[in-house]
């Protein structure tokens, strides 16, 4: 391939990737408090003006009429009407900030809800549309169900990065891609997203009443999607300091035996020097 051929690849490899579409920052802070959503969507800045896939609009025109619309926190609303242009009553919407810096224009979403009707959640269900929450004792489970939708009915969605927060609840198992302090995330994109499962779980009190010190993973992160699970913190590191204890006595053993035989051999030759004396 000569030159030109190259640079000419290179060239479009570049356009491609300065055309990819928007991100979308979905973050989830649970405490005792209260159930938190805070959510992004946003652009490069310097590309508002580039035409969507959607009504040929651009990003800049989409995300403003966005930006003015009401959008209702529950996804199931009985009473709701989609083409009311003023706020319904009875219905509650996310609060929205402008996201406009050097680097992104887009929209921020928040809204506090409880724990019991977060599988109502609009913002959610744009992505996964069999989201659950269930309980096993005093153990949460959260699984929002198995493919983000989203980038099959988003064409411009790109980037679904979602994060986890725990507060005053003790961490028991995930599928993060990535764990920094007590902060679960998953990156998904077009490649991974049929692949990269959302699992969480945790606990009011410790389902293993074991010391829950190290619970939150005390690395500081991790990568891969196989699981987390709390148990490694506390009664997973009783049970490694059990087996090291035995490990240890059984090398005390093993070095002990040559030692005790070297010494009895040396009393043995040294009795036998005397009994030739004398």
């Amino acid at each position: 391939m000569n030159k030109k051929n190259v640079f000419k690849i290179l060239f479009i490899f570049l356009i491609v990737t300065m055309m990819s579409g928007c991100t979308v920052n979905y973050n989830l802070t649970i405490s005792k408090k209260s159930i938190n959503e805070n959510a992004e969507l946003y652009v490069d800045k310097s590309r508002i003006n580039d035409t969507t896939n959607y009504n040929g609009e651009t990003f800049k025109q989409a995300i403003d009429t966005e930006y003015k619309m009401y959008t209702r926190v529950n996804y199931n609303e009985p009473t709701y009407n989609p083409y009311a242009g003023d706020p319904q009553s009875g219905i509650e919407y996310y609060t929205k900030k402008l996201i406009n810096t050097n680097e992104r224009y887009g929209v921020k979403y928040s809204y506090d809800r409880e724990l019991s009707n977060l599988a109502n959640s609009n913002a959610i269900n744009y992505c996964y549309k069999n989201m659950s929450v269930s309980s096993d004792g005093n153990i949460n489970f959260i699984n929002p169900g198995i493919i983000a939708s989203c980038f099959e009915t988003y064409s411009d969605l790109d980037e679904l990065n979602i994060t986890i927060t725990l507060e005053d609840y003790i961490f028991v198992y995930s599928t993060a891609n990535e764990i920094k302090g007590n902060n679960y995330i998953w990156h998904l994109n077009r490649d991974n997203y049929k692949t990269n499962l959302v699992r969480f779980k945790y606990a009011e009190s410790d389902p293993y009443n074991k010391d829950t010190t190290n619970q939150n993973n005390p690395s500081g992160s991790n990568s891969g999607n196989g699981g987390n699970s709390g148990n490694n913190g506390s009664s997973s590191s009783n049970q490694e300091e059990s087996e090291t204890k035995k490990t240890n006595i059984l090398i005390i053993i093993l070095i002990s035996i040559p030692v005790l035989l070297v010494l009895g051999y040396t009393a043995y030759k040294i009795k036998n020097k005397k009994n030739n004396k004398l």
